[in-house]
């Protein structure tokens, strides 16, 4: 839920042009891809700086495809973890 929570806050103040740079490359990285259950993975982008786990990039697409179409699934079963996130950033990103 915590990778959820940051990709809402990371794309909260991401221009269009900025935001779909992120989601291409990282969907081009997911195509080869991800080890979510893995811990160990970490992985670098050009469009964003510092390492990223797999599971951190799966919560990236996920997130990414509900701003474009908030009524689809990303098939990716983190759904609940996303809702979550949803209503913690609606109450400033806080944890009750």
């Amino acid at each position: 839920m915590s990778y959820c929570l940051q990709a809402l806050q990371l794309f909260e103040g991401m221009d269009q042009q900025r935001f779909l740079a992120v989601l291409s490359e990282v969907g081009a990285v997911g195509q080869g891809g991800l080890q979510i259950n893995e811990p160990g993975t970490s992985r670098s982008l050009k469009t964003l700086p510092g390492s990223w786990s797999d599971l951190a990039l799966a919560c990236l697409i996920h997130v990414g495809m509900k701003r474009l179409m908030p009524n689809e699934d990303s098939g990716l079963g983190i759904g609940a973890e996303y809702e979550e996130a949803v209503r913690l950033h609606g109450a400033g990103g806080r944890k009750p």
